[in-house]
């Protein structure tokens, strides 16, 4: 099992070995499911250019936006995370460049899904659709009324550079999630991609 450095970890599956998700390991997740091999030569922005996209939201009380830039034999990945609340309601944005952090064997544990997938159980739904024209995987814990959208922006030269956006969600419906999400420029970020 996984630690989790930011609280108590929530299971994909009952029985068996579980495939636990954690909140910092959440986009590990996305993208390995959504892309079949990761091979990422190139260079992301430094963290703090990312910054601006990680807008305030009308209504919305937002934490300060945190991020870190790391390199790994000559190539950097870059990562930014900020926090909502509107009453009950809790939305983190994760803006990633490249993939990073998670422990390998996770990734292993995870592979691919296909473009077209859809999982249906009494507690969860997992999918992958698009959104505003990009490719995405949702999951949604029904009786925790939270959930996940994870949105991979691709460009550049090289099919392999990879962008991100993920909202992590609570006490939202996917609905409210996607509305939420709409206040972010992915193109916007997607640009950023060199």
């Amino acid at each position: 099992m996984i630690k989790d450095f930011t609280g108590p970890g929530r299971s994909l599956m009952k029985g068996g070995e579980d495939l636990v998700l954690k909140r910092p390991l959440i986009i590990a997740v996305i993208l390995t499911m959504l892309i079949s091999a990761v091979a990422l030569a190139w260079n992301a922005p430094k963290y703090d250019k990312i910054y601006p996209y990680l807008k305030n939201v009308p209504g919305w009380k937002a934490e300060k936006p945190v991020g870190q830039t790391m390199s790994l034999n000559g190539h950097t990945f870059s990562m930014v995370m900020k926090r909502y609340k509107k009453g009950t309601k809790e939305a983190t944005v994760v803006v990633g460049f490249g993939l990073f952090g998670p422990p390998a064997a996770y990734i292993s544990q995870l592979g691919g899904l296909p473009s077209k997938f859809y999982q249906e159980t009494d507690e969860v739904i997992i999918k992958t659709t698009t959104y505003r024209g990009y490719r995405t995987f949702v999951q949604i814990f029904k009786k925790e009324n939270r959930g996940f959208i994870g949105v991979v922006l691709s460009g550049g030269s090289d099919p392999s550079q990879i962008a991100y956006v993920a909202l992590n969600f609570e006490n939202m419906s996917l609905g409210e999630a996607k509305a939420f999400l709409n206040n972010f420029d992915l193109k916007g970020i997607r640009s950023l991609i060199h």
